[in-house]
């Protein structure tokens, strides 16, 4: 039984993804938003927008950004079904599933140097830390986000 569960953990950690979708507003603005699976969180969903914030903005250029405006929405619920019985099996109930995504939302103004407001703005390859080239390269897609 033991097993069972440590397989049932390792795939549900495993399979703890987010999605980014990135909207251009102007040339140095972007809306970033990024969903995250129920087991993500709203943290770890807000993790990943964060770093794609950071990824985005070099991206296209840039070296330091600025996020005007956040928001974020959470539709995560859970279900638990009961034991149903048939003639051949039993199906064990109590477990529950869990549905929905952690959603969030961030407007993103990219700096360069010399614009206005740059020296306020967070460089973004220190919040992707040492392996910035590589997830400027292949993004981010999962809740357990590393670098920084």
């Amino acid at each position: 039984m033991k097993f069972y569960s440590a397989l049932g953990f390792a795939l549900v950690v495993l399979t703890a993804c987010a999605d980014t979708t990135v909207t251009p507003v102007s040339k140095n603005q972007i809306m970033l938003s990024t969903s995250g699976d129920p087991d993500c969180g709203m943290a770890g969903a807000q993790r990943v927008a964060s770093k794609m914030a950071a990824i985005e903005t070099l991206r296209r250029g840039y070296s330091r950004y600025v996020i005007s405006a956040a928001d974020s929405a959470s539709s995560v619920g859970a279900v638990v079904m009961p034991t149903t019985y048939s003639p051949v099996m039993t199906y064990p109930g109590g477990i529950p599933l869990f549905y929905g995504t952690n959603d969030v939302q961030l407007h993103v103004t990219m700096l360069k140097e010399g614009d206005r407001g740059y020296e306020q703005g967070v460089d973004a390859k220190s919040v992707l830390g040492t392996d910035w080239q590589e997830l400027v390269e292949k993004g981010v897609r999962s809740c357990a986000v590393t670098g920084g």
